[in-house]
């Protein structure tokens, strides 16, 4: 089954609204076994919107429309249906009632252009929609040939596929799609490229990396008719992979950085404090948005200026006047006075140059020096993130570096 989607709103064209619709509906399409080929927007449009559907239907079963469901003017969605298949327009009592219900219920006097949301094309089945006013269709054009219709709002539109439409596609996809991603850091995308370049070229599993903020996550795509078969595939992939990427690897599909070191410090009973400079409260932030980091999370410091760093730290004086505050000594002491602090086992600190001034020749933008510490010793990592990136993105790789060798640290334990 191949599929394309087509949402529809001029402010989807004019980049106003984030199509966030799309991205949800390929995923789910995905995991059913449906190939989502084409995303097309289109703007409130009748000719557009017809164009659209037929150029979809030359080449997809499944035609999945988002948008255009309301009660005003520029709402010709199903209008646009309707005519593309030489279909009329009735009007449905049960949507009807629906929507009469929907502002009965919040003492609401219903408006009169409601009533056009209750037009639906002959022959068309109802997506009941739940939480809105605008029903959706589902229609059965020809033998194989499917099209669908949702609001825009995201919520509405996703409670109405996990309510109804679904299944229905799930019951008429012969394939089986199995995914997992697994999640590596430390290394050039290209260099894992180079690695795996021998299973990139196979139709099945896919296999295919993508980066953000330094990791690599490399999706494997598995499909059979059998599940069973559709998973030994995947299984001998992933197999292959990480023969060749171990080293870079830390975990698979919704694992973050964070959360694995989450888990590395609560399987050692440890404790964490973080002193930050340059990352201002990252590194901070993404491991205590991991729900029962409490357990592991005892105190965290923003340190951003050096009467901070000697007051709060016990980083010398001698030592910024000397080395400066992006140093590995600075780094050092960092790490070993919050620990000292915070009475925690694990100290980390982190200072660098996060842009876009700043910067000099021996010490440039995007300079970094990472210490992690306990008890019985101290690493400190030196980075060199490319001066040209913008501020912010420094900041989330220096934060993911961070964390990848507290994680490292803690592996080695």
């Amino acid at each position: 089954m191949i599929a394309e989607i087509i949402c529809v709103g001029d402010e989807l064209v004019l980049g106003e609204v984030l199509n966030t619709n799309a991205q949800f509906l390929s995923k789910e399409l995905l995991s059913l076994g449906i190939d989502c080929k084409k995303h097309t927007i289109v703007k409130d449009k009748l000719n557009d919107i017809k164009y659209a559907i037929n150029d979809a239907c030359k080449t997809s079963n499944i035609i999945i429309l988002t948008g255009g469901l309301g009660p005003t003017d520029d709402d010709i969605t199903m209008q646009a249906i309707a005519s593309t298949f030489d279909a009329y327009l009735s009007l449905n009592q049960d949507a009807l009632k629906d929507i009469e219900n929907f502002f009965q219920a919040r003492n609401i006097k219903m408006p009169v252009s409601n009533k056009k949301q209750a037009l639906i094309p002959n022959g068309a089945t109802i997506l009941k929609n739940p939480i809105g006013t605008a029903p959706g269709i589902l229609w059965k054009i020809k033998e194989n040939t499917f099209i669908l219709s949702f609001p825009g709002i995201p919520y509405e539109m996703i409670e109405m596929w996990h309510k109804s439409a679904k299944n229905y596609l799930k019951n008429i996809s012969s394939k089986n799609i199995i995914i997992k991603n697994l999640k590596h850091f430390g290394t050039p995308e290209a260099k894992i490229g180079e690695k795996i370049k021998d299973l990139m070229e196979k139709d099945n599993p896919q296999v295919a990396p993508y980066v953000e903020n330094g990791t690599i996550r490399i999706r494997i795509s598995s499909h059979n008719e059998s599940k069973e078969k559709a998973e030994a595939l995947l299984k001998n992939t992933e197999k292959a992979i990480l023969n060749k990427t171990l080293e870079y690897f830390y975990g698979y599909d919704n694992d973050t950085l964070e959360s694995v070191v989450g888990d590395l410090l609560k399987k050692y009973n440890l404790t964490l404090s973080t002193a930050e400079s340059c990352t201002g409260g990252l590194i901070s932030s993404k491991l205590t948005d991991i729900s029962g980091s409490s357990e592991y999370i005892k105190l965290n410091l923003v340190t951003y200026s050096n009467e901070a760093k000697i007051n709060m730290l016990n980083v010398e004086e001698q030592t910024l006047i000397k080395h400066g505050a992006v140093s590995p000594e600075t780094a050092e002491e960092m790490a070993k006075g919050v620990q000292k602090l915070s009475g925690c086992a694990i100290g980390l600190g982190i200072t660098g140059i996060a842009g876009p001034t700043g910067g000099t020749t021996e010490k440039p933008v995007g300079l970094v020096y990472i210490g992690i510490c306990d008890d019985k010793k101290i690493n400190i990592h030196k980075v060199q993130l490319n001066s040209k990136l913008p501020r912010f993105k420094i900041k989330a790789l220096a934060c993911n570096y961070a964390l990848n060798y507290l994680r490292l640290f803690l592996t080695k334990k």
